[in-house]
């Protein structure tokens, strides 16, 4: 009987912990959904270069212990501003993701053909890239050395059909607005080489 009583009272005593570890979770997942904050998140993938516009962002509530001084919160507004570092769909905004800086926000969107055989294979929306400029016996007699054309540039569209078969490839880069001339002036009188910028 004494053996019977102890293993009853072991079951009370079990089942008492069981229900109050079940209200102790339940305490804690509503606290911690009180204490969420709305955090700005990529309905899409951001890539370097893009102007963001009010349909590329959304506001999620996530509950963040520490660290909300890292990420845009849902308040806030960053329509306008330019992408320096690829954000994935679904991951939150960090602050250091994108750039309000004047010099940044004066870009250009220009489309440009180069040889299959001048840009690196695998090159990816996004990668920040190196321009030169070298020239072409099909465009002009006199052949100048290979120049520095502009740093700094992000790709933001690419056609690469004709790269199989060895011909043009089409690419849209972003350029702060003032070298834009410069660029359209090269591609007249010779070839565009993409270097691929590392860091």
């Amino acid at each position: 009987m004494s053996n019977y009583r102890k293993r009853s009272r072991t079951r009370l005593i079990t089942a008492i912990g069981l229900l109050v570890a079940s209200f102790c979770s339940a305490f804690i997942l509503s606290f911690l959904a009180n204490r969420s904050t709305p955090v700005l998140s990529a309905r899409l993938t951001l890539i370097p270069g893009h102007t963001i516009v009010e349909s590329d962002v959304t506001s999620v509530k996530i509950a963040l212990a520490s660290g909300n001084a890292h990420y845009f919160l849902g308040n806030q507004n960053i329509v306008g501003s330019v992408v320096v570092r690829t954000v994935e769909a679904g991951e939150l905004i960090p602050n250091s993701a994108i750039t309000f800086s004047e010099a940044s926000l004066v870009s250009s969107t220009v489309p440009i053909s180069v040889h299959s055989y001048d840009i690196p294979l695998n090159i990816m929306l996004g990668e920040k890239v190196t321009l030169y400029h070298v020239g072409d016996p099909k465009i002009s007699s006199d052949i100048t050395p290979a120049t520095l054309l502009l740093r700094g540039a992000f790709i933001v569209g690419i056609n690469s059909k004709g790269q199989n078969l060895g011909g043009d490839i089409s690419l849209s880069v972003s350029i702060d607005a003032s070298q834009v001339s410069a660029l359209i002036d090269a591609t007249s009188t010779g070839r565009i080489v993409i270097v691929r910028t590392r860091g």
